[in-house]
């Protein structure tokens, strides 16, 4: 599956389906826009404009996959990667399902 918007529209049904799901990222800070750019192998490429200091654009990132999968920025959380470009999330549709 090579297109972009069928690899997210899949990733969206999963976590419908389980109500969770661990993400891998490769961040992009220091971008001209911020917003997912595709993937990058099997990681989702999100750039944001944010720089990668104090935790900002790792900030901007949750808000970006918060929007994109309709959850509370509190359903999501960092599992691996948070001073490195490559990251994990771990998304859930629900608090209480971490």
């Amino acid at each position: 599956m090579d297109d972009p918007a069928k690899q997210l529209e899949q990733i969206k049904k999963i976590l419908s389906t389980h109500g969770e799901i661990t993400l891998e990222v490769k961040a992009v800070p220091g971008s001209s826009y911020t917003g997912i750019s595709g993937f990058l192998g099997t990681a989702l490429k999100i750039k944001v404009v944010a720089p990668p200091e104090k935790g900002k654009a790792n900030d901007e990132i949750i808000q970006v996959l918060a929007d994109t999968f309709k959850v509370p920025r509190s359903c999501i959380q960092i599992t691996q990667g948070t001073t490195s470009p490559r990251k994990k999330f771990h998304i859930t549709t629900t608090k209480n399902g971490l």
